[in-house]
C-alpha cells in the first residue's frame, strides 16, 4: 500500500471546511485503497485562523 499526501490550507478554521475537503477527495477520480485515510495535524495546525492540516490517503501499489 502506498500512502500519497494532499495538503489543504484552511483558512478561517471551521469543521465544515473539513468536511468539505474530505468531499473534494470523495469526488475525484483517484484510485483508492481504502486502508488508512487521515489528518495529521502538526505545528502548522495551531492557529486555526490559517490552519494547515495534512491529509493521507491510501491508494493501490
Amino acid at each position: 500500500m502506498e500512502i500519497n499526501t494532499a495538503t489543504k490550507i484552511l483558512p478561517g478554521w471551521q469543521f465544515c471546511c473539513a468536511v468539505n475537503t474530505w468531499e473534494e477527495i470523495w469526488a475525484t477520480d483517484l484510485e483508492r485503497a481504502y486502508g488508512v485515510d487521515l489528518e495529521a495535524y502538526g505545528p502548522g495546525s495551531s492557529d486555526w485562523s490559517d490552519a494547515l492540516v495534512d491529509k493521507y490517503l491510501s491508494t493501490p501499489q
